[in-house]
């Protein structure tokens, strides 16, 4: 925990110093590259990695999510499989 805290103030400086630096956009439309801190570094996302790592029995809600997407792919990757095998 006290490495993704670490991680967070290194996250935080760069992201400090890039907002000074870096845009997208040029002319009138010159925008920040980052909107906010949370899309360069989310310290709860990170929290929850390392409590996965370490915690057989903590499921994260990224995770969760990941595993929603991949029974989605799986069940559209048996579907084109059925319908080519009909084809055939």
């Amino acid at each position: 925990m006290q490495k993704a805290t670490q991680r967070q103030d290194i996250a935080f400086q760069s992201w400090m110093n890039q907002q000074v630096k870096a845009t997208k956009g040029s002319g009138k439309n010159v925008k920040p590259y980052y909107k906010n801190f949370k899309e360069l570094y989310d310290l709860e996302s990170e929290i929850e990695s390392i409590k996965e790592r370490y915690d057989s029995s903590f499921k994260s809600t990224q995770s969760k999510k990941q595993s929603v997407e991949q029974t989605i792919n799986q069940r559209i990757e048996e579907f084109y499989k059925r319908k080519e095998d009909e084809n055939g």
